[in-house]
């Protein structure tokens, strides 16, 4: 996939308290998103209902449960993600009250 490669391996972070984070890649004519790694971080103290979702558009594809786990981490050998000029995102659930959430996403654009 690296021969298709439109812009250059990047990893995009946000966070959020006691709120879901959330990381999104617009659709783009003629090119696909690829995900080659999510990591997630919960601090402040014991997360509750922790998930990591993958998303096509609105449809859910891919759920992780991390439960009160506070680091989450999983790698793919090949870029999983959306279709030609659909757009992904990756959601990391509210943590509770006080909680930080941490998303980290690797990502690349691709050619069509």
């Amino acid at each position: 996939m690296a021969t298709n490669r439109i812009i250059p391996l990047a990893t995009d972070t946000a966070n959020a308290t006691h709120a879901a984070v959330t990381i999104t890649y617009a659709a783009n004519s003629g090119k696909a998103h690829g995900i080659w790694n999510i990591s997630m971080t919960y601090s402040g103290g014991t997360a509750s209902g922790g998930k990591v979702q993958l998303k096509r558009g609105s449809t859910v594809v891919q759920e992780w449960v991390t439960g009160a786990a506070a680091t989450f981490s999983i790698s793919f050998e090949k870029p999983v993600g959306g279709a030609i000029n659909e757009a992904i995102s990756v959601v990391l659930a509210d943590g509770g009250v006080g909680i930080v959430g941490t998303l980290n996403v690797q990502h690349e654009l691709l050619k069509g």
